[in-house]
């Protein structure tokens, strides 16, 4: 089982909780921000992040080329391993700049299971 953090945002202050946004995220490892590094950062819109993550790969890249090709192929990997590894904590960074709200914490098997048990739970399941 996976720990999943539900972040909430209320878009006014008149509206009860649960017309807000919810954001689900996922403790676990993040493959899709390990492969697709610049584009994950590019859709969740973190883009200070992302000019930083690109300087660091340019900086790598600079190391790597006095390099053997092997020893640079495993370095030029390390930023991109380090995204997927602390992706959560840097999306969770980025929603509580945002005015979000850490909501509640769920164990789940899936990001599905999780989200029927937040509903069933809130009562708001059809």
């Amino acid at each position: 089982m996976k720990a999943f953090y539900v972040y909430h945002k209320i878009k006014s202050e008149d509206l009860p909780p649960e017309k807000g946004e919810f954001i689900y995220l996922s403790s676990s490892f993040s493959f899709s921000a390990f492969f697709f590094s610049h584009f994950w950062l590019a859709f969740h819109r973190m883009w200070g992040f992302l000019a930083i993550f690109m300087l660091f790969q340019a900086l790598v890249y600079k190391i790597s080329t006095v390099l053997e090709p092997s020893a640079s192929f495993v370095l030029t990997g390390i930023p991109s391993f380090f995204l997927g590894a602390f992706a959560h904590q840097i999306r969770e960074k980025h929603l509580l700049k945002s005015g979000y709200r850490l909501y509640a914490i769920l164990m789940a098997e899936n990001i599905t299971v999780a989200q029927l048990r937040f509903f069933k739970e809130m009562g708001h399941l059809i």
